[in-house]
């Protein structure tokens, strides 16, 4: 229901109240609101409440009381009072609303493919605004829905490069096409070494009775850690490893050629936990290096086309810089993520103290 006020009856030149200008004289002074809005030097005393006086300012009854005081803010009770008291009706609600602050910024999308936050869908028509059982109603939140995430591909990182270096020729059926895919593919290989948030990666093996080494799985190129029955072991250079002697359970490990090497030499079966860094190769389709490391992977051979076959010194210096920015944004969200990976996984915690030995 719409909030309405009339203006209130009374005889005019009387004993009762009507809402009528007053001359300079009257330099009494002038209550803001309520029934004694008008009261002066003297003579006042007589002045009641006009027959038919609304009362404005009425406790709800008790299963609203709260409700409508928690639904208007500091400061939009005194407002509301004085534009409601200025006149003889409220006739456009919406024309009130636009003195009282919005909580919703402005040009805030209201509409569109949008789902009702903790709640059902949206209906057809909002409900108002502006009424006489809560005063003030905060506009519905809405929250959009996320957008499917997609992986950018191979073919779509070589048109980038192709448009950036400006030469259609390395593009599907050009002459440099072949140029194109073996920078790629040393620009990968340049940086496959280097631990980054994306490339991380863990494997299961297991030791053999009487044997020093252990393969590493073929989908880990490197190998950062291990751990023997859940304890972490202590990695050592291979030349320090090599002239131990003993067997039993592993507490030291190396890294041996594509293989780990452990001491004491094992016993029995024992199972290992392996983690470190992802062979992703170069992708068929799409990969990590196409997605995460794609402004690095640019780079690199936007550097190395310039440098070896473009011969554009300009070029090479523009790429080199472009490398060194991505990659050190690659190395900052790596060491955020690493940071909070370590404080909630007490594995990782443990690995780390291992490796500090």
């Amino acid at each position: 229901m719409w909030l309405q006020i009339t203006a209130v009856p009374g005889q005019e030149e009387g004993l009762g109240q009507v809402p009528d200008p007053e001359l300079a004289h009257q330099i009494g002074t002038v209550e803001f609101d309520r029934p004694d809005a008008e009261a002066e030097l003297m003579g006042d005393g007589l002045v009641r409440s006009a027959v038919g006086e609304g009362k404005k300012h009425l406790s709800l009854p008790g299963s609203q009381q709260g409700e409508s005081a928690s639904r208007i803010g500091p400061g939009d009770a005194e407002l509301l009072e004085r534009l409601l008291d200025g006149g003889d009706q409220v006739g456009d609600p919406e024309r009130l609303l636009d003195e009282i602050d919005d909580p919703e910024p402005a040009g805030a999308d209201r509409g569109g493919d949008a789902a009702v936050s903790g709640g059902p869908a949206m209906a057809t028509s909002p409900a108002p605004l502006f009424s006489i059982e809560g005063l003030w109603r905060p506009p519905i939140r809405i929250q959009s829905r996320p957008k499917e995430a997609r992986m950018p591909t191979l073919a779509e990182l070589k048109t980038r490069i192709v448009t950036e270096t400006n030469r259609d020729d390395m593009g599907a059926g050009g002459e440099l096409e072949t140029l194109l895919a073996d920078a790629i593919a040393r620009a990968i290989e340049f940086h496959a070494d280097e631990l980054f948030w994306f490339n991380r990666a863990s494997a299961a093996a297991e030791t053999v009775a009487e044997s020093a080494t252990v393969a590493i799985p073929s989908d880990l190129r490197i190998a950062l850690s291990v751990s023997c029955d859940g304890t972490p072991l202590r990695k050592i250079a291979v030349e320090d490893i090599a002239g131990l002697s003993g067997s039993g359970r592993p507490l030291l490990w190396a890294e041996d050629d594509g293989a780990i090497r452990l001491w004491p030499v094992p016993d029995s079966v024992y199972a290992l936990a392996l983690a470190g860094i992802a062979e992703l190769g170069v992708p068929e389709d799409t990969n990590e290096w196409t997605e995460a490391g794609c402004d690095l992977i640019a780079a690199r051979v936007r550097m190395l086309l310039f440098r070896d076959s473009l011969r554009d010194l300009d070029g090479v210096q523009l790429a080199a810089s472009a490398e060194d920015e991505a990659l050190s944004r690659l190395r900052r969200e790596t060491r955020r993520r690493g940071r909070l990976a370590a404080a909630t996984d007490p594995a990782l915690r443990a690995a780390g103290r291992s490796a500090a030995i």
